[in-house]
C-alpha cells in the first residue's frame, strides 16, 4: 500500500476486499489538546474512497467508505501558497534602515529636543518597519480540496489537504473516472 503509516497498513488491510487495488493514499496527523492526536489516512482504491481515523490516545478506529461508481462529480480546487509581497518587504526594509540611520544623526544635533526626536522617531520608524516586515511573511499556505458528489449533486465527501496532496487528489479523480468506465463495461457485458 502506497505511503501509509506502518500502523495503518495492518489495520486497513482487513477492509480491502480481495482483488481491490489500492491506488494512492494520503495521511495526516491532527494534534489535539490534552496530548491527543488523530491519525487520518485517506485512501483511494480502484473501487472506493476510504477515510480511516485512529485516535492515538484510546485506539478508537473509524472507517468511512464511499463507492466510486456512486460518485457523479469530482471537484478538485487547488489554492497555491501566497508569496510575501516584495513591495511591502522593500518598504519595511527601507523603514528599518531609516530608523537605524536616525541614530547616527543623534550625534550631529546640538539640542536635547533634537536628540529626543531622532531617538523616538528612529525607534518608532524601525519598530513599524519590523512589524510590517514580519507581517509580510504571514501568508496563506496552499491547499487542495476534493469534493465528491453524486450525479444529482448531493455531497458525498469533502476534504481539504495541504498543497502537497495534489497528486493524491488527481488519483481520486482518475479512480472515479475509471470506476465509471469499468461499471459501464460490466453493464454492457451483462446485457
Amino acid at each position: 500500500m502506497p505511503s501509509l503509516p506502518k500502523s495503518h497498513k495492518e489495520e486497513i488491510a482487513p477492509y480491502i476486499a480481495d482483488g481491490e487495488q489500492v491506488i494512492d493514499a494520503y495521511s495526516i496527523v491532527d494534534e489535539l489538546e490534552y496530548e491527543r492526536a488523530t491519525e487520518t489516512t485517506h485512501l483511494v482504491t480502484d473501487r472506493r474512497f476510504l477515510v480511516f481515523d485512529k485516535e492515538t490516545n484510546n485506539g478508537r478506529i473509524s472507517l468511512e467508505s464511499t463507492y466510486l461508481d456512486s460518485v457523479g462529480r469530482v471537484e478538485i480546487t487547488q489554492t497555491p501558497s501566497q508569496e510575501p509581497d516584495e513591495t511591502t518587504l522593500m518598504v519595511a526594509g527601507l523603514m528599518m534602515v531609516l530608523g537605524v540611520l536616525s541614530f547616527g544623526l543623534i550625534g550631529l544635533t546640538e539640542s536635547e529636543l533634537g536628540t529626543i526626536i531622532l531617538l523616538v522617531g528612529g525607534l518608532s520608524i524601525a519598530a513599524i518597519g519590523l512589524v510590517i516586515f514580519v507581517d509580510a511573511f504571514n501568508t496563506e499556505d496552499g491547499s487542495v480540496s476534493i469534493t465528491l458528489q453524486t450525479a444529482t449533486g448531493e455531497l458525498v465527501e469533502s476534504v481539504t489537504f495541504e498543497e502537497e496532496a495534489l497528486e493524491f487528489a488527481n488519483s481520486v479523480s482518475r479512480a472515479a473516472a475509471n470506476a465509471h468506465s469499468t461499471a459501464a463495461q460490466l453493464q454492457k457485458a451483462t446485457q
